[in-house]
């Protein structure tokens, strides 16, 4: 586990932790665990702050999300090192803003030379000079790669979760799988990485922008890429909180609107049923309303079958996924069969009156 979690990719697994995460470690969107070879476990350094001189870098801790950003030291006071109110002051890499930081919420950096801090003023005014060149950078709107082709694998391996249409096409314009596009066969092999590019910007400054930098550390266009990401994964973060949530929208839907379609539908005919019994009505009817009454009773029978069919569909599907849910299809599924029996018992009724009138017919033409 990451004890300082800089994306929320890296943040612990709450769930997990709890035993009751309900996906796995590729698709859960924070971390299960990250697998490290024995050898590359280092011994743990208590953080040394007296060592802190301004422009020293560090890890500051989020209190919204619980994330740490980079960040550099602007004011520092090394006699309350050891002070339990000891704070602060950070200008935050990403956005330029400072803030104020209590000293549990930060997380000291080993600059290049292996050290806590920086040993002289030069070195203090380079950091600062480097962070002031981050803060400028962070300005500009630069083009953003999102996704870069593998070269291990083969051209259309992403296929595999597809209809593989893009291979069909292009086998279709005499694309031959291991050349390069084009007539000859001389042109690129790998597919077009995806990149994002700033918008309100025409195709020049794009480009200007892309080629000045290209050249430049891939993890500050990294942090750059992160917080234009920030909401995007807020609203992930939010999904996927509200996917574990007792009730969802389908279970709103079904316990008001059809439970309430059902309870006026019958609830109707079962006032009257027991307000009058069912031999004494059906002998009150005429043998067209028999009839009509029998196209009725079997048509609901049929529809409380076909629920039956699909509470039985959702049953299997929620049967290792959500006990809850599947406790409430089982008794829906039992409802529905108690309304069966009902319908079948009334249908019989029906047919018993009918069967009798044709006999009492038959007497009286004899």
């Amino acid at each position: 586990m990451f004890t300082h979690p800089t994306a929320p990719a890296m943040k612990p697994c709450h769930f997990f932790l709890e035993g009751r995460c309900r996906f796995s470690s590729e698709q859960c969107r924070f971390s299960h665990g990250h697998s490290v070879e024995l050898s590359d476990l280092c011994e743990y350094l208590e953080p040394n702050f007296t060592t802190f001189r301004q422009g020293s870098l560090c890890l500051v801790r989020n209190e919204s999300d619980g994330l740490w950003q980079h960040a550099n030291v602007v004011e520092w006071d090394s006699c309350l090192a050891d002070s339990e109110a000891a704070t602060l002051t950070v200008r935050m890499s990403h956005s330029g803003k400072t803030a104020c930081v209590k000293l549990e919420d930060v997380a000291p950096l080993a600059d290049h030379d292996g050290s806590y801090g920086s040993e002289s003023d030069d070195e203090s005014d380079g950091v600062t000079e480097i962070a002031c060149d981050e803060e400028e950078m962070d300005k500009d709107d630069i083009p953003i790669v999102m996704w870069v082709p593998s070269a291990d694998q083969p051209l259309g391996e992403w296929e595999k979760h597809t209809k593989g249409i893009g291979s069909k096409l292009m086998e279709k314009m005499g694309y031959i799988w291991g050349q390069g596009l084009g007539i000859r066969g001389n042109g690129r092999t790998e597919p077009v990485e995806a990149v994002v590019l700033p918008q309100g910007k025409s195709l020049d400054k794009c480009m200007e922008l892309r080629e000045s930098n290209m050249a430049q550390d891939p993890t500050k266009i990294q942090r750059k890429m992160l917080s234009k990401m920030k909401k995007a994964e807020a609203k992930i973060e939010g999904r996927y909180h509200k996917a574990g949530l007792k009730k969802s929208v389908f279970d709103f839907l079904n316990d008001k609107i059809f439970t309430e379609k059902h309870i006026k539908a019958h609830g109707r005919q079962d006032c009257h049923r027991k307000g009058h019994p069912a031999s004494q009505s059906l002998k009150e009817k005429s043998d067209r309303g028999l009839s009509v009454e029998s196209l009725q009773v079997t048509e609901e029978i049929r529809k409380a079958e076909r629920e039956i069919s699909r509470l039985g569909r959702s049953l299997l599907r929620n049967k290792d996924r959500d006990k809850v849910m599947h406790g409430r299809v089982k008794q829906k599924i039992e409802e529905q069969e108690k309304l069966i029996s009902q319908l079948k018992s009334r249908e019989r009724n029906i047919y018993t009156e009918q069967q009798h009138r044709k006999g009492n017919d038959k007497l009286r033409i004899f």
